[in-house]
């Protein structure tokens, strides 16, 4: 007659209680690893927000620091994060400030909530994410471009505007007379 090994050290499904631990200590790991990814993925495309921002900040310092009664026209194209599983999905950048004209601007906010988060913003902001919760939660979702760090008036547009984001993509025309003390932001 065989004799069957003793089953007292093992648990339901015939593993004994350390490996049973182990696999649930193997999957607390991967859970948290996973969730650690996501974040860092997700940081950096909050900074590829913030990249975007600073690039046209500088463009725009200088086109409007640029020799006194000369001219400039050049086209800005700006990368955002793209969506997609770890990505952001940004679907337009707006120009202008809310107070500004928004006839035949198509103006995506047409929800309540996103009205009243559009509030919390003091009226200097010249520059917004849309959607705002893709703008990193809605920390990132509107921004005041201003020169000479910050204490100068640099940017301006005819009127509220907003430009698709195309493969990632944002591009907007700057043009500065010579006679212009702001550089004007339009989408053509």
């Amino acid at each position: 007659m065989i004799k069957l090994g003793d089953k007292r050290g093992q648990g339901i499904f015939g593993l004994s209680y350390g490996a049973i631990f182990s696999i649930f200590v193997i999957g607390f790991i991967l859970a948290v690893a996973i969730f650690a990814i996501n974040h860092f993925l997700s940081l950096n495309a909050c900074a590829q927000v913030g990249f975007y921002r600073d690039d046209l900040a500088e463009e725009i310092e200088k086109a409007w620091s640029g020799t006194a009664g000369s001219h400039y026209d050049d086209y800005f194209n700006g990368t955002l994060p793209q969506g997609g599983l770890f990505g952001l999905d940004v679907e337009k950048v707006c120009f202008g400030k809310l107070s500004q004209d928004h006839t035949g601007a198509v103006v995506p906010w047409t929800k309540l909530d996103e009205f009243a988060f559009l509030n919390r913003f003091s009226g200097d902001e010249n520059l917004f994410i849309y959607p705002p919760k893709e703008a990193c939660g809605g920390d990132m979702a509107g921004f005041t471009i201003r020169c000479r760090g910050g204490n100068s008036e640099c940017m301006t547009t005819d009127k509220f505007f907003c430009v698709n984001v195309e493969k990632g993509k944002v591009g907007v025309v700057l043009r500065k007379g010579r006679t212009e003390t702001l550089v004007k932001l339009s989408k053509n």
